[in-house]
């Protein structure tokens, strides 16, 4: 792991130190790897996506792991589109190792880039998996910033959608129940009184 004084030295530089990292992410050596994906995330630019990426096909789980927690700290949708398309080729621990990364820090600055997942996934169609963890990743960061976007997974409908579509809502109010205050409070309040049925049910169930 890098000296933090070193990650606050190049994060205070912000994107003109972006390039110069090229060398320290392109070494051989995985602690080399994982201070670059390390220090990137501290500077949390998008100019940084482009070093990071490749990193997330390493075979070292270390630093795999920690370029996906710096993307995650990225808001920009090519950051976004990285971690879901890691998101969408992993499955069982591989994937949840990847949510971990994620939020191990309870980071509020990757709910913007959870939130992208979300709206850019199919929740009832080939991502259903992929939302529901990402879901559960918002619930664990414990950020009312992820409110608006787990209000819009309550909502989701279709005919015929079945166990997909009340999993969604069971967990999306799961989440705002684990979030707590004010905020999710109001907004489930609201859903209640506006949500379909199958919600309203949900809600009743969750709340009691």
């Amino acid at each position: 792991t890098p000296d933090t004084s070193i990650s606050h030295v190049c994060s205070a530089f912000g994107k003109p130190a972006v390039s110069r990292l090229a060398p320290l992410v392109s070494d051989d050596r995985w602690f080399a790897q994982l201070a670059g994906a390390t220090i990137l995330g501290a500077i949390a630019s998008p100019e940084a996506v482009p070093l990071l990426q490749p990193l997330l096909r390493k075979s070292d789980p270390r630093v795999a792991q920690a370029a996906v927690a710096a993307l995650g700290k990225i808001d920009d949708p090519a950051a976004a589109r990285a971690v879901q398309t890691v998101l969408r080729a992993a499955t069982g621990q591989l994937r949840q190792g990847v949510m971990d990364a994620l939020v191990a820090d309870r980071d509020p600055r990757v709910v913007p880039m959870l939130a992208r997942v979300i709206k850019e996934s199919e929740p009832l169609g080939k991502d259903h998996e992929v939302v529901v963890g990402t879901v559960d990743a918002l619930a664990k960061v414990g950020s009312d910033a992820a409110v608006p976007t787990l209000v819009n997974v309550a909502k989701v409908k279709k005919f015929f959608g079945g166990k997909k579509v009340r999993t969604l809502k069971e967990h999306a109010v799961d989440a705002m129940i684990r979030i707590g205050g004010p905020k999710a409070a109001a907004a489930m309040d609201l859903l209640a009184q506006s949500g379909d049925r199958g919600l309203k049910k949900v809600l009743a169930q969750k709340r009691r």
